[in-house]
């Protein structure tokens, strides 16, 4: 462990920052995702003929970072559940709805995004 932790920078109580960073944030990294889907989910089902969200305004609609998102992003696009378009525009698939709809399912139940007129 200690070969990982080598050039890594130590805040002033000698803990590693980043492994700090990395501890409180990965419970909320599944939030991000599910939120991500959600985003996503939601564009398609209410404009299919435009279903698709650029990155910005991804990160305008959850209220993280890009930073934050590129990881999520990466990932999501990974395991096929979302697909970056030429344009750079995120799309989720029909993988992605239905892992989507299987969470919902088996989780408790969660703050959903509506439309404005439902």
């Amino acid at each position: 462990m200690s070969g990982i932790l080598v050039g890594q920078t130590r805040d002033h109580g000698g803990h590693h920052t980043w492994l700090r960073r990395l501890l409180s944030a990965r419970p909320c990294k599944r939030a991000v995702r599910i939120t991500v889907l959600e985003v996503l989910y939601t564009k398609r089902r209410l404009e299919p003929h435009e279903p698709g969200i650029f990155l910005i305004d991804l990160e305008k609609l959850t209220g993280r970072p890009r930073e934050h998102l590129e990881f999520t992003v990466w990932f999501l696009v990974q395991k096929k559940l979302i697909q970056r378009a030429d344009n750079s525009i995120l799309v989720i698939t029909a993988d992605g709805v239905e892992y989507l709809e299987s969470q919902e399912q088996t989780a408790q139940p969660t703050r959903r995004l509506h439309a404005v007129n439902e």
